[in-house]
Order: C-alpha cells, then sequence, then structure tokens
C-alpha cells in the first residue's frame, strides 16, 4: 500500500510539472507594429509562460515575413516555440497544398528556424469565405497540407474548436492522430473540459482565453498543455 500511495504521489507530481501554460501571437512581426514586441518576450518568460506558438502562414498573405527573427527572440527569452499555419483553399497562393507547405517549411529550415510543431489553423474567416462547402473538398486540401510539410520534415498539429471542425471538416476523423490544440474559451487552463470531436480521445493543448492581460503591456491569446 505504501508503495502504491508512493507512486500515485509521483504520478500527480509529474502531472504538475508537466502541466504548462503559454500564449499564441498572430501576423507576428515582433518590431511593435503588431500586437506582440520581441522586447515583451522575456516579460511573458517572467510571468510563468513557457512557451509560445507564431504565425508562420497568414493564408492569402502568405509566409510570415519576419518568422525567423520572432522564433529566436522567443527561444533567447527562454521560451519554446511552435508555429501555426492559417491555410485556406480558397486562399492565393494556398494551392497546390502540398507543395506550398513542403516549400513553407523547407524555406523555414533555410531560415534557421527551430520549433517543434507546426499547428494548421482550421477555422473559417468571415465575412469572407476562405473554405470550400464540401467538407471532402476542405478535407482533401487540409490532408495534401499536412502530407506537404510532414514530407519537408514537420512535425504537424490541427488547431480547431469543436464548432469549426464539424462546420468545416464533418465527421472526418483521418487526422485523429495528429496533435489536436483546441479552442473553448472558458479561461480555465484544464482539460476537463474537452468533448470528443473528429476522432480525437485526448487533446495535446487548449487555447483557454483569447486577448488576455498578462501584464506585459499586451494582449494575447493564452494556452495551456
Amino acid at each position: 500500500m505504501k508503495v502504491a500511495a508512493a507512486l500515485l504521489c509521483m504520478t500527480a507530481l509529474v502531472a504538475v510539472v508537466l502541466a504548462s501554460e503559454g500564449f499564441d501571437i498572430s501576423g507576428a512581426t515582433c518590431d511593435g507594429s503588431s500586437w506582440v514586441s520581441a522586447t515583451q518576450f522575456p516579460c511573458f518568460a517572467s510571468k510563468g509562460k513557457t512557451f509560445t506558438i507564431i504565425q508562420a502562414w497568414q493564408g492569402g498573405h502568405g509566409a510570415t515575413n519576419s518568422i525567423a527573427y520572432c522564433a529566436k527572440q522567443a527561444h533567447a527569452a527562454g521560451l519554446q516555440v511552435s508555429l501555426y499555419a492559417y491555410a485556406c483553399p480558397r486562399c492565393t497562393g494556398n494551392t497546390p497544398a502540398y507543395s506550398t507547405f513542403y516549400n513553407l517549411v523547407k524555406n523555414l529550415a533555410k531560415q534557421g528556424v527551430s520549433y517543434t510543431y507546426l499547428y494548421f489553423d482550421i477555422e473559417e474567416c468571415p465575412p469572407q469565405q476562405c473554405w470550400e462547402t464540401s467538407t471532402q473538398q476542405n478535407a482533401n486540401f487540409l490532408g495534401d497540407a499536412v502530407a506537404g510539410a510532414e514530407a519537408a520534415g514537420a512535425k504537424v498539429g490541427i488547431y480547431a474548436s469543436s464548432s469549426q471542425w464539424s462546420q468545416l471538416m464533418g465527421s472526418n476523423t483521418s487526422f485523429k492522430n495528429l496533435p489536436l490544440w483546441y479552442a473553448h474559451y472558458d479561461s480555465s487552463p484544464s482539460f476537463s473540459d474537452f468533448k470528443s470531436f473528429g476522432g480525437w480521445t485526448k487533446p495535446h493543448m487548449k487555447q483557454y482565453n483569447d486577448h488576455s492581460d498578462v501584464g506585459c503591456f499586451s494582449n494575447v491569446d493564452v494556452d495551456y498543455m
């Protein structure tokens, strides 16, 4: 019994240690002309944030020009870095998806960008329609994008909410083996709210609030893993 209790305590301790919080930034330039300046990264780290997810692809606007600088400054502040791509089949420059995101990953490597995951952001962009009305066409596009990124060497994940996934991908479960970063703005850094969708039975990460003030003179989306 004592051994079992000790193991239970160790398991609980590991769970606490592994849990961490971070933030994500979109359309980042890191020069102060957008929401976040590189000078703020040390502040985020001082507030207990251990990782950041930076937008590397901006739909019809293409690659984020300053991604290498952003990632370098985040690493310098001690933050773990992942990236995300807002890819959309009806956006200029996003098709063919395989070669588009194969080339994105290769270009990131040429720039020396170090990151853990590249997440594909699955959501509509109202009032425009950036995705097809056919969920099968959307799934084909995403499959090609994932395949291209993986072939170029990226570890790929998916960002989506339950409602957006249902709208754009229907009941598709073919991506369930990729890490899921899900959105649910309940201001709770935990997975206790998670309900299965898209074939995922457990999440990898959660975006639990948008435009949150963490005390670094900038409002950012905050995340838990």
